[in-house]
């Protein structure tokens, strides 16, 4: 099953390119994002099961993405669309509902220089 079959081809232009505000219906488990829903695929079932990651972020049926926290499930259904660098995770983690979030493509090189340049301030 490609990745369209899940995601509509839109989908991840249709995520980087909106604000998203963080719905009343949020917890340490996941923000549903409230916006623009994003497309899905041709596939009219979700996956069996799937591994999450942290800062994953999740496009059930309703298309209204859903940014995986701390206390997330280890497995899941949805499709996951991409993910929040692991050096913008604790910027995620202070979102309260009503605050709005904005997604930016980045390459694996610029998520890992981002996350050093982070762990370098904290030990200064």
């Amino acid at each position: 099953m490609s990745p369209d079959d899940r995601c509509g081809a839109d989908a991840l232009s249709d995520l980087i390119g909106q604000r998203f505000t963080v719905s009343s219906h949020s917890s340490r488990m996941g923000y549903r994002l409230n916006g623009q829903p994003l497309s899905r695929g041709t596939s009219s079932t979700d996956a069996i099961s799937d591994v999450t990651l942290p800062g994953g972020i999740q496009v059930p049926g309703s298309g209204d993405p859903i940014l995986l926290m701390a206390d997330r499930q280890t497995a899941g259904g949805y499709p996951q669309l991409a993910a929040v660098v692991a050096a913008d995770l604790p910027i995620a983690a202070q979102l309260a509902p009503g605050d709005w979030v904005a997604f930016a493509l980045c390459t694996a090189r610029e998520a890992r220089e981002a996350l050093v340049a982070q762990e370098q301030s904290i030990g200064n």
